[in-house]
């Protein structure tokens, strides 16, 4: 499915990606040992968030007292052995997501690890019903990043929405959207994903997302997909702007460079547009092309912009 890139969702992305940024710099800021207690705290909200969209009411601490036992016969019924499943899938992605490629055997692989607790049967295989439908979604992720043209926080949306309408499971699609949209957001560079619950975000909005969800289950998603991606985009700046709370002592810092005259109307250009690429300002404010890369580049390196993508797909906005 095309993304088509309005300026309504590259400045929700762009928004996005100023909070990406703050995060990152207080993960750079919090030692090792301060950002393993949040993580492993983390996982816990997030599984307890996971089983509320689906309906459960149990309290955190007899969710957390189920997890810790590995013996299936003490969870009662399916959604309490999923979450079980869950809280290790998450564990693994903390861990080895940078070795975990994007395709067809390891989301099924993520899949049989959620199921780990439950029994066995024909609706709870890892098998896939629409492996074509699959192959074409994989192969759409891969082609989308090698362009360079969309921003990688649309992919990832792009990525989840068509999984949902794909349903390649008989059971388990939506925590399985739920933990590639972790699996995917890790590998395309954005870590608080472990320090923040987008599930509980999504918990939240429950009713807007299964509203959305049922659309997907559908199949109309081309209709639909702008309006998902802006849920998806406002719930995770949401969901990523409780870093700096639950790690208070980290401030954010102004730059504090001096800027010459012409970095300064780049700035104030780009603050008054909101996502902006090199030929946008050149055409704009009439500098010399290879000049504006050196400024773009200065104001990159000295924290005043943040730059992404690569080659014709560069854009820049306000840090």
């Amino acid at each position: 499915m095309d993304i088509k890139l309005t300026w309504p969702l590259l400045r929700k992305v762009a928004g996005l990606e100023r909070c990406a940024g703050h995060a990152d710099y207080v993960i750079r800021h919090t030692g090792a040992a301060d950002l393993d207690k949040l993580r492993q705290k983390n996982r816990m909200r997030c599984v307890v968030a996971d089983y509320r969209i689906d309906g459960g009411t149990h309290s955190y601490k007899q969710i957390q007292a189920w997890i810790q036992t590995t013996d299936a016969s003490q969870m009662e019924g399916l959604f309490q052995q999923q979450a079980a499943g869950y809280y290790n899938v998450l564990a693994e992605l903390y861990a080895h997501y940078q070795s975990m490629a994007v395709t067809e055997n390891n989301i099924r692989t993520m899949h049989r690890y959620l199921m780990h607790y439950c029994a066995r049967d024909e609706t709870l295989s890892d098998k896939i019903t629409a492996p074509d439908k699959m192959a074409v979604l994989l192969n759409q992720e891969k082609a989308m990043l090698q362009s360079e043209e969309i921003p990688p926080l649309l992919i990832a949306a792009n990525f989840v929405y068509v999984f949902l309408t794909v349903h390649p499971f008989t059971e388990g699609n939506e925590k399985m959207s739920r933990l590639l949209t972790t699996l995917l957001l890790l590998k395309y560079g954005y870590p608080f994903i472990q320090y923040v619950s987008l599930e509980h975000e999504i918990e939240k909005r429950k009713a807007e997302y299964s509203e959305i969800l049922n659309r997907c289950k559908a199949g109309s998603h081309a209709e639909n997909n702008e309006q998902w991606l802006i849920f998806f985009l406002d719930s995770l700046q949401l969901a990523c702007s409780q870093l700096p709370k639950a790690l208070p002592s980290a401030t954010l810092t102004d730059p504090g460079i001096s800027l010459i005259p012409r970095e300064q109307q780049i700035l104030d250009y780009i603050k008054g547009t909101g996502v902006v690429q090199v030929s946008n300002i050149a055409a704009s404010l009439d500098i010399n092309i290879h000049t504006l890369k050196k400024d773009l580049s200065n104001l990159v390196s000295s924290g005043y912009l943040n730059r992404k993508g690569k080659g014709k797909g560069t854009y820049y906005f306000i840090k």
